[in-house]
């Protein structure tokens, strides 16, 4: 009788020296493979032939360790997509700097709302750099069936990204109730901004934690993260557009939504569909 437990437990005994005994790729590629299994058995095939179909598709052992010897295992800064993004991140950090900086000496502003905004629009934007870096990889693995490499560099990049952009927003979200606190005399008013700073703290949390915990399941957690996408634009802009209430801005809002939650739906595509296409 087919024992799939067993296929891929000595699936990943065979493979684990090929790979240098990196866990984090061999998880990627366990997780292809299962969902590999599970869509050809739902198509109509045995598990025995689903099984034989996947390993198939995945490719040859010493391709593939050729292919991840190319790239060290490198932290988070070891995948391209996520040194341009650091790169972007970090000019909009010092063109923030100096923006805020300059209004700052011309007293527009004090120090604490200053830091309360260059904290919070720094944090925001990190945050949406994990979810442009999903999208990124969900279109990699779809395109060109690379999952296991496309999903290590994700995850590395995601980490890290996600708990500087935890910290950056925690802070600002604390800076804003202290600045409340010395200008409208409270701390935490529940208004919109204060629910949508809230909101993004525990949404990154969340993601963060899957990411950390469970690296088998990298798929999932890219589109968590397209996910804070949406939940950060809501956040950042949704109040605005409230008190505006401009029809266009509301427009071009619930366009992007669409756009970021269509885009999830490549989750639900085979890694290296359009790659097979054109076979």
């Amino acid at each position: 009788m087919f024992d799939l437990e067993e296929r891929i437990r000595h699936w990943r005994q065979a493979q684990a020296h090929a790979l240098g005994g990196r866990a984090e790729v061999l998880d990627e590629l366990e997780s292809h493979l299962r969902e590999e299994v599970q869509r050809l058995v739902a198509a109509g095939q045995t598990p025995a032939s689903a099984w034989e179909t996947a390993l198939a598709r995945l490719g040859d052992p010493r391709q593939l360790a050729a292919e991840f010897g190319k790239v060290p295992a490198a932290g988070a800064l070891g995948w391209l997509p996520a040194r341009v993004v650091v790169a972007l991140l970090a000019l909009l950090g010092l063109g923030l700097a100096w923006v805020i900086g300059t209004n700052l000496l011309q007293g527009q502003f004090g120090v604490l709302l200053a830091s309360h905004v260059f904290t919070i629009v720094l944090g925001y934007s990190t945050i949406f750099a994990v979810g442009f870096l999903a999208v990124w990889a969900l279109l990699s693995r779809v395109v060109a069936g690379t999952a296991a490499r496309q999903g290590e560099g994700f995850r590395n990049a995601a980490v890290a990204l996600a708990a500087t952009g935890l910290v950056l927003t925690a802070v600002g979200v604390v800076l804003g109730g202290w600045w409340a606190a010395d200008n409208l005399g409270r701390f935490w008013g529940w208004d919109p901004k204060e629910i949508g700073g809230l909101s993004v703290l525990v949404w990154n949390a969340v993601l963060l934690l899957w990411l950390r915990y469970r690296p088998a399941a990298v798929l999932a957690g890219m589109v968590l993260a397209g996910v804070g996408n949406v939940i950060v634009s809501l956040s950042w802009f949704g109040p605005a557009l409230l008190d505006n209430r401009h029809s266009y801005g509301i427009g071009l809002w619930l366009g992007f939504v669409v756009v970021q939650l269509l885009l999830l739906l490549l989750a639900l595509v085979p890694a290296g569909w359009l790659a097979r296409q054109r076979v």
